[in-house]
């Protein structure tokens, strides 16, 4: 169980700038600034699914120009956004962590597991990008339709 000195250890140390560690051939404070950046733009998808959530229920559900099926596919496809980006914002902060206790030398990690991790989340992140972008640009084209048809 970490102790209270610990857990502020480690949250002062993400305010702070650290020397560029190595791994090998990998720079620590950068695959850290990396999950920084991922962090940042899953916050912001956040954003985007409230504000899509409200576009969807001012628009879509009352709409009767809309089929009861394509708005429960929107709702799954949107409880689905937000079920991976839970599941991976969990893995990038899991992640961001190990490679806080390497740069403090806490812990040791062989270079190509945590290589492999980190192509693992950018894959995902990829992918969950994908997918929103797929996402808004169909909800897009259904609430312009909504919208010139009143």
């Amino acid at each position: 169980m970490p102790t209270d000195s610990l857990i502020f250890n480690l949250k002062v140390m993400k305010t702070n700038i650290y020397p560029v560690e190595k791994l090998g051939s990998l720079d620590l404070q950068q695959l850290y600034s990396r999950a920084n950046e991922w962090l940042d733009d899953i916050d912001f998808c956040e954003t985007e699914v409230r504000f899509f959530k409200k576009v969807s229920d001012l628009y879509i559900l009352k709409s009767d120009k809309v089929t009861r099926n394509r708005i429960e596919q929107i709702q799954k496809e949107l409880f689905q956004l937000q079920l991976d980006k839970h599941v991976i914002r969990a893995d990038v902060i899991n992640h961001r962590e190990v490679i806080e206790l390497l740069i403090r030398n806490l812990i040791t990690q062989d270079e190509q597991q945590l290589k492999q991790r980190q192509e693992d989340l950018e894959s995902r992140i990829s992918q969950l990008n994908n997918a929103f972008r797929d996402f808004k640009n169909s909800l897009f084209k259904l609430t312009e339709e909504i919208i010139n048809e009143d």
